[in-house]
């Protein structure tokens, strides 16, 4: 693609004058045709390759004329999850979620706090004599508050300052700088914690913001599993209504090739005189209406052919889709029903979702109770003081216990009528109360549901014999109709209505089988067995 675009530019460049080829508009123009050129090359050899990997899957044949790929349920399964947009956004949610763990868990980061500082501060004591003091500074601190409550730190000060004699002769006159006194160093070192005993302290409570981050990503987990079920019973569901609607079609051909045979044998008739033309209109129009109908039917399954292509993100795929599995013989149904049951509670995402906002709202209920907790803290602190001339030298005095001081403080906190937070309580009680129920409600509602799969399944078998019982009885019917009709004892109109009844009849089969096939999907669906079942795998 794009060599033939270069070439078509060279014979452009050819036919040009250089005093055309100047103009900006010729050379935007040229540009962009080049470019778009490159675009569409890259674009085709990228869906080239796509295409080629997964063509490599499956075998290729031709049907009415069409190139199809047979496709087993289990790759498109697979493909659902490989190529699905809404379970990439899933992931990255979930990733957003893990960080916020993360950001939970090193919330409690020690910090390191160090300042400078200089100053120079005139002031006289009276009219005519006074000081400046000068003094430089020094500071660093580091703090840390652990995962129980408690805070400690640890501070190192240095200050150096000298003062200068300051006087006037005069009110009013100028400002004499006197004799200026030795540098003095002061330094201490300090060590503080505090300590909560009622109100935010403990371990457990202290890492709450931990477990709320943690339920974000179990929400995100259960949101992920619902939508690949949703997604897998999407895609399966629609697998086997294209079965079904490809069986339909087989069976309407076949229609329509008896219909083609009676017209041809009516048409002979006609022309010996044994049959009137009448009889042959009837037959003609039976014919129309059944290529209608499987024309109708070719159309349903391109539009459910084009579901299946929108569901796996495969909308410019160059050959059809034709499944290859085929509905089973034999209906399953579950042994022990009890333990399927509770299998399908566990595997509920409503179900799941409702207890981690149960456990969510646990949580809230212990933050607002610590609000009403008296707030009692105990501060200790030991400093070590040094003193010494000059800039430095003063650290040495740390040595000496009558230079070491102590505080404690004991701060009691007490709530009086606090009553936004009684009611905050109230109504998180009243939450537990309520999801509690929903609960409940839902598993109730899954019951129902797994017991209508269940009985739907136990008589299935008998739709399926009697709806067998009834195709053969109107293949029958139709034989003897025919046979009746070459001997003169009926009419091409009755023989369409026997061939309809025979239409309906095996159509009634296939849906039948295709609806055990959709009540397998449901119960997947339910028990979140789809990826141990197909041996599906999650990038």
């Amino acid at each position: 693609m794009f060599n033939s675009c270069n070439y078509v530019l060279l014979l452009i460049l050819q036919k040009l004058s250089l005093k055309n080829l100047i103009k900006p508009q010729i050379l935007l123009t040229l540009f962009c045709f080049v470019w778009m050129g490159f675009a569409q090359a890259q674009n085709q050899a990228s869906y080239t390759e796509e295409t080629a990997k997964l063509l490599e899957q499956v075998n290729l044949k031709t049907i009415d004329g069409r190139e199809m790929a047979e496709v087993p349920l289990k790759l498109v399964l697979q493909l659902a999850i490989d190529r699905s947009v809404s379970l990439q956004i899933s992931s990255l949610g979930n990733q957003e979620a893990l960080h916020a763990v993360t950001a939970a868990k090193e919330r409690n980061t020690p910090s390191l706090t160090t300042s400078f500082g200089y100053s120079n501060n005139p002031s006289f004591t009276s009219q005519l004599s006074g000081s400046s003091t000068s003094s430089l500074s020094f500071s660093s601190g580091y703090s840390l508050k652990t995962d129980s409550g408690l805070t400690y730190g640890l501070t190192y000060a240095e200050k150096n300052k000298k003062s200068t004699v300051l006087s006037r002769l005069e009110m009013g006159g100028d400002v004499t700088a006197g004799t200026t006194g030795e540098a003095l160093s002061t330094s201490s070192l300090t060590s503080s914690v505090s300590i909560p005993f009622f109100q935010d302290s403990g371990t457990e409570f202290n890492e709450l913001p931990v477990r709320l981050a943690e339920i974000g990503v179990t929400r995100g987990q259960l949101n992920s599993k619902q939508t690949e079920l949703s997604l897998l019973k999407q895609v399966a569901s629609i697998y086997w209504d294209l079965v079904g609607l490809l069986e339909t079609i087989e069976v309407k051909k076949k229609a329509v090739e008896l219909s083609e045979k009676l017209l041809r044998d009516n048409q002979a008739r006609l022309e010996t005189g044994v049959l009137n033309s009448t009889e042959v209109r009837t037959t003609e129009t039976q014919l129309m209406r059944n290529r209608q109908s499987l024309l109708s039917s070719r159309l349903d399954a391109l539009r459910i052919e084009d579901q299946v292509r929108a569901a796996l993100n495969l909308k410019n795929l160059p050959v059809g889709l034709f499944p290859s599995d085929k509905p089973k013989t034999q209906s399953a149904v579950p042994g022990n029903v009890s333990v399927l049951l509770e299998k399908i509670y566990a595997n509920d995402s409503q179900i799941g979702l409702t207890q981690a906002s149960l456990e969510q709202n646990k949580y809230q209920l212990e933050q607002e109770l610590n609000k009403q907790k008296t707030n009692m803290d105990l501060s200790l602190s030991y400093i070590l003081n040094g003193y010494s001339k000059g800039f430095f030298g003063s650290t040495a005095d740390f040595s000496k216990s009558k230079l070491h001081g102590m505080s404690a403080t004991l701060t009691w906190k007490v709530p009086l009528g606090d009553q936004a937070t009684i009611e905050n309580i109230h109504r998180k009680r009243l939450d537990h109360d309520k999801l509690t129920l929903q609960i409940a409600d839902r598993k109730s509602q899954l019951n129902v549901s797994f017991q209508s799969l269940l009985r739907s399944l136990s008589l299935i078998e008998k739709e399926k014999q009697t709806a067998a019982a009834v195709s053969k009885l109107s293949k029958d019917q139709l034989r003897n109709e025919i046979e009746r009709f070459k001997l003169g004892k009926s009419t091409s109109y009755q023989i369409s209505q026997y061939q309809q009844d025979v239409v309906e009849a095996e159509q009634q089969e296939i849906l039948i089988r295709i609806r055990q096939e959709k009540i397998g999907v449901d119960l997947l669906a339910l028990t979140g067995e789809f990826k141990e079942k197909y041996e599906l795998s999650q990038e």
